[in-house]
């Protein structure tokens, strides 16, 4: 098809068209028929130019969809560094609660092996007996006449002064 044809139809063909329809309708109805043909032409026209913006707007909203796809990718790279960064801070927290939890026990082991002394009642005469000095408490429980006699020794060592306990914290890691 080239430019000379429309719908198939030639130049020459067309004015074949023309004298016929001059002779079937008649000279007054030529006039309103080629004025229906020539608004109906534009209005074809018009739908075609909307057509064509149409077609247009959307390729160009295919372009600002390109922009609105970068920006969902920068939205899932920061979503990314942001659970990289919270898995960070829960590891280094975890570590610090288990070097808190270290100290702790190690602090527990000390306290545990440190003993307060223990007074008996004769310590005076055992100190001297075992060669060390006996101590300032035990020499002044001695002057007031605190000390009780020796047959009265405890069997039991005594207990160490128990630790608090724990405190549990909510939503605590570990």
């Amino acid at each position: 098809m080239g430019i000379d044809s429309f719908f198939g139809i030639g130049g020459p063909e067309f004015l074949f068209i023309l004298i016929l329809a001059g002779i079937f309708l008649g000279p007054g109805r030529i006039a309103k028929v080629a004025r229906w043909l020539g608004q109906t032409t534009a209005k074809l026209q018009a739908i075609s130019r909307g057509f064509v913006g149409q077609l247009k707007e959307e390729l160009d909203m295919a372009d600002g969809q390109e922009d609105l796809r970068d920006m969902l990718r920068e939205m899932q790279d920061l979503r990314s560094e942001v659970t990289n960064l919270q898995n960070q801070l829960g590891s280094t927290l975890k570590d610090a609660s288990a070097d808190t939890e270290a100290s702790f026990n190690e602090l527990k082991e000390l306290t545990n092996s440190i003993k307060p002394p223990t007074f008996e009642e004769n310590s005076i005469s055992n100190g001297s007996q075992n060669g060390s000095a006996p101590d300032e408490n035990s020499i002044a429980k001695a002057e007031n006449g605190a000390a009780k006699p020796a047959s009265k020794k405890s069997s039991e060592p005594p207990t160490p002064p128990s630790l608090p306990k724990p405190i549990t914290i909510e939503d605590d890691p570990e």
